[in-house]
């Protein structure tokens, strides 16, 4: 991935390399149409990095209509610091803005003025107040849900409130560490043809920078679940559930 630093008023280019696994289909996915954009893929196969590309693309296609604010969402801070940030300030740049350590928002800039805002939210450890993070945020175009997976439902319920007002679009992404309300919520619903829904999944053995011996040693080290989940991204049921023939219906 390469930045290409100009003006202000023109947006610095980044360019990048996606594959045809899953993540070219949810960055090229038409938000004016698809409202719920869900990539799942193992651990280390480029979910961020796709997520944070789309919302920088998000933010292009309305820099001269604006400005907006947008959300970056995940189950904790040290996603955010250690996973979603890293990524983010690759493209990002710092000629589009500053980061506001203090209120946790980066500030867009334009023409040196500011433009809109990007604000990063957590959900922390209190379930009760897990959406209270998002209260008072105002004309969201769009928003980016990082490591979904481990999200509590209400969080992403109060996530996607913000965003209904300009119907603005979700993009969630992250490995599927458990059957949460992801599968219920979105998956089976554009199993179902939900038009509004686009959900792609990819492996680890997708990443072209990912060692195959070390996907072997995977293969060899974890149960079939933890593969399944953490290498091949599918969403699958735990070994060993008392109810693991059980359906849907049954729960």
């Amino acid at each position: 991935m390469e930045t290409n630093s100009q003006s202000n008023d023109e947006l610095p280019v980044v360019e990048f390399v996606l594959n045809d696994a899953g993540q070219s289909d949810l960055f090229l996915a038409d938000t004016t149409k698809i409202k719920t954009i869900l990539g799942l893929a193992g651990e280390q196969a480029g979910k961020t990095s796709v997520g944070v590309l789309w919302l920088r693309k998000e933010v292009d296609a309305f820099w001269d209509v604006g400005p907006f604010n947008y959300m970056v969402g995940a189950n904790t801070y040290k996603v955010l610091k250690q996973s979603t940030k890293e990524k983010f300030d690759e493209v990002f740049t710092s000629y589009l803005g500053y980061y506001n350590h203090k209120d946790d928002y980066f500030q867009l800039m334009k023409n040196g003025n500011e433009w809109g805002k990007i604000f990063f939210r957590s959900q922390g450890m209190d379930k009760k107040a897990a959406g209270d993070a998002f209260i008072g945020i105002p004309d969201c175009r769009a928003g980016l849900g990082d490591e979904i997976a481990k999200w509590q439902r209400q969080f992403y319920i109060r996530f996607r409130g913000r965003l209904g007002r300009l119907n603005g679009p979700f993009f969630g992404c992250g490995t599927p560490y458990a059957l949460n309300f992801i599968k219920k919520d979105i998956v089976d619903k554009f199993n179902e043809g939900d038009p509004s829904i686009l959900f792609r999944r990819w492996t680890c053995m997708d990443n072209p920078s990912y060692d195959k011996e070390g996907i072997e040693t995977l293969r060899r080290t974890l149960t079939k679940t933890e593969f399944d989940r953490l290498v091949l991204g599918l969403l699958t049921k735990a070994q060993g559930l008392v109810h693991q023939g059980w359906k849907e219906d049954h729960y």
